[in-house]
């Protein structure tokens, strides 16, 4: 089964060339009657802007599951924590593999421990 509900939202740049972006409270409606009535408040607030009216389209779709108990990924995890490795997350106490080790950013940050030259650690080894 397959369902899509559509809902409206309103952009606005300063200027021509800025990049498009929803400013203040991100208000959407499922009405467009509603948000054009918006999006003409909108304008006469900031009058000296461009504004725009988005159309966002959700599609949910329903399937049946296997049931059988193994996920369907199975992902490197880190050998301390055992969170899979998001190469995705660039932080630098997040979850991406530390350099080729078999640990991530985060439990590399957490070792406070490497005060010498001869600090040997699960993490740090």
């Amino acid at each position: 089964m397959t369902d899509h509900s559509t809902s409206y939202f309103i952009q606005s740049r300063p200027v021509p060339g800025q990049p498009w972006a929803q400013h203040g409270v991100r208000w959407s409606w499922q009405s467009k009657p509603k948000a054009l009535e918006k999006l003409a408040a909108r304008r006469e607030m900031k009058p000296g802007w461009e504004h725009r009216l988005m159309e966002r389209i959700t599609t949910v779709v329903e399937r049946p599951a296997t049931e059988d108990a193994t996920p369907e990924e199975t992902a490197e995890a880190c050998g301390k924590c055992q969170r899979p490795f998001n190469p995705d997350d660039p932080r630098w106490d997040g979850s991406a593999r530390y350099a080729s080790t078999p640990y991530c950013r985060g439990c590399i940050d957490r070792c406070h421990d490497s005060t010498d030259a001869f600090h040997v650690c699960v993490i740090c080894r």
